[in-house]
């Protein structure tokens, strides 16, 4: 086999392995980061790291789990990069992610749901987001976090208290 249809080959296992995937990978970096322009690049930077990757991945059905932690160390490394912990609810990312149909009654406690997740520390933000908005398994989010199970227990648990608290505070 040649070199070149080694890498056409490879490029074959991706794409096919990749596309079943890729409105996760997006949705969950749109949850992470709210500009548009950033979630492109991340998006894209995931798709390289991972391409370049591809091969040495054992278990092709860890793929998103694999994306999934690749997209979060460059989150990580973008906030720092911008010495902030998430910027102030955008609009344009409420657009994207609301239902045009949807009622002005919508669109305000999607602002108020992004609002209070941003008030989260930045690990608690993520297990929230990959748990209740992408639907990973704890095992899947332990993985990604590099944490124990129990932690990410935990972790969710509190986040869902502090939503709780921060969106009550809110209606008061």
């Amino acid at each position: 086999m040649s070199g070149q249809e080694k890498i056409s080959g490879k490029q074959k296992a991706f794409t096919d392995a990749y596309q079943q995937l890729h409105e996760k990978l997006v949705r969950f970096v749109q949850s992470m980061v709210y500009n548009r322009e950033d979630v492109k690049d991340i998006v894209a930077e995931t798709m390289l790291v991972a391409y370049e990757k591809f091969e040495t991945i054992r278990h092709k059905d860890a793929l998103l789990s694999y994306l999934f932690t690749v997209s979060s160390r460059l989150v990580y490394k973008l906030q720092d990069k911008k010495k902030q912990i998430y910027t102030a609810f955008d609009p344009e990312q409420a657009e994207q992610v609301s239902d045009d149909h949807a009622g002005a009654d919508s669109k305000v406690q999607l602002k108020e749901l992004y609002n209070a997740l941003d008030q989260l520390p930045l690990k608690q933000k993520e297990a929230i987001v990959l748990f209740e908005i992408s639907g990973l398994s704890l095992a899947e989010i332990q993985q990604i976090q590099g944490d124990s199970l129990s932690a990410v227990k935990s972790r969710i648990a509190r986040a869902r208290e502090s939503l709780k608290k921060i969106l009550e505070e809110e209606i008061v």
